[in-house]
């Protein structure tokens, strides 16, 4: 029935538009090891959208999503952006989760013209040669890796910083080493695990000869999980840890209580404090809100059944992108004209948060918010209080 709406009735060729519907399509993990995340950010979109449906669509027609599964695996997300796209037939890709993933999918989206906005990775693969269909929101891995690198040794005086990542997306190696050279510093070991979190003792045991003082983990939840349980069993037990922006406080501290306390975290979103000021914060709470009423999101004792988190947050500014772009169309969209528009216009604010770009830089945002894990709450570190942190 969806392949009919659009097939007929339709005022434009343009895959997935309608006279008064436009559909997206996303490919992300709802099994296997980033489920959390890839729930958490179809939700976002699903906000998102719900919140623009709720006031007459983006540029005047309902936005509609279909999320498939890749399970975190770039052979299936392959598989499934081909059939959202040829089968489903979307206007576009929105909040693609994953480097592997999302760099899989890289070379067959760019030679079909089909959009890929703000997929959920820092990978310098989708920003460095630019894509002209790759439109990224969030910061690099670079620049994340500075930022916890600089609180490791500007604040907390490690020396001797060691680099954990995921064998199949080595994703913030390069700005590691950048990181540390411009302080004087090289990294002293490596180690590597693979995608659904095994051979974790075997990099814990390359790192642990090298003696760090602080360890990048560019891992998932599960592997950084792993891992700091690991150290805390065989050493080394003082170490500090920083990681990238996809390990979340609260899993942290449910699965290593005390122990995660003190961990540094990469963040691209305002923080989700409960006395959060942010606009979008706000807006996306309010929002939230909204649809866990009038989706009935609530178990037989009344508490909801889905809570707030960063990759929430992230997916629910990526549908609030797209909308605001939707909006600044004129006649029926077209994927070009869609990436012209960004590109054209350069400056865009969505609830406070401002997104830059240009027909030469399509990252959106280049702001690193850095966070510390105490009690299970991701606490923020202030650049001008970074000394003072634990």
């Amino acid at each position: 029935a969806l392949l009919l709406l659009f097939a007929s009735g339709s005022a434009s060729a343009v895959d997935g538009v309608s006279d008064d519907t436009i559909l997206f399509g996303q490919s992300c993990a709802l099994s296997g090891p980033l489920q959390q995340s890839g729930r958490a950010v179809r939700d976002g979109l699903a906000i998102a959208f719900a919140r623009a449906n709720a006031s007459g669509g983006a540029g005047g027609r309902r936005v509609e999503l279909i999320t498939r599964d890749d399970g975190y695996d770039p052979d299936r997300a392959r598989r499934q952006v081909e059939r959202l796209v040829d089968e489903d037939r979307v206007f576009a890709l929105v909040g693609n989760l994953g480097t592997p993933t999302t760099v899989a999918v890289l070379p067959w989206v760019s030679e079909r013209g089909v959009p890929l906005i703000g997929p959920v990775t820092g990978s310098t693969a989708l920003r460095d040669p630019l894509t002209r269909v790759v439109i990224n929101l969030r910061p690099g891995y670079a620049a994340e890796a500075e930022r916890v690198v600089g609180h490791l040794v500007d604040a907390a005086g490690c020396t001797r910083v060691a680099y954990l990542h995921q064998r199949e997306a080595d994703v913030g190696r390069a700005g590691t080493e950048r990181a540390l050279a411009s302080r004087g510093l090289d990294l002293v070991a490596t180690g590597d695990y693979e995608a659904n979190a095994n051979g974790i003792r075997l990099g814990l045991l390359h790192i642990r000869r090298a003696r760090p003082d602080g360890i990048m983990l560019a891992a998932t939840n599960e592997a950084a999980v792993n891992f700091i349980a690991l150290a805390q069993a065989i050493g080394p037990r003082e170490a500090r840890y920083g990681c990238i922006s996809y390990v979340d406080a609260a899993f942290l501290h449910q699965r290593l209580g005390s122990a995660s306390d003190g961990v540094l975290l990469a963040r691209v979103m305002p923080h989700l404090s409960p006395d959060a000021t942010a606009p979008l914060v706000r807006q996306f709470r309010e929002d939230l809100t909204a649809y866990i009423e009038a989706e009935g999101l609530v178990d037989a004792d009344g508490a909801t059944t889905i809570g707030e988190s960063a990759f929430m947050l992230e997916g629910y500014l990526v549908g609030r992108f797209t909308c605001a772009v939707l909006d600044e169309l004129t006649g029926p969209p077209t994927r070009s004209g869609f990436i012209d528009a960004i590109e054209q216009r350069g400056r865009f604010e969505v609830a406070g948060m401002e997104l830059l770009f240009s027909p030469t830089d399509h990252q959106g945002s280049d702001t690193v918010h850095l966070s510390v894990v105490r009690d299970g709450k991701a606490v923020p570190v202030e650049p001008t209080n970074d000394a003072a942190s634990p």
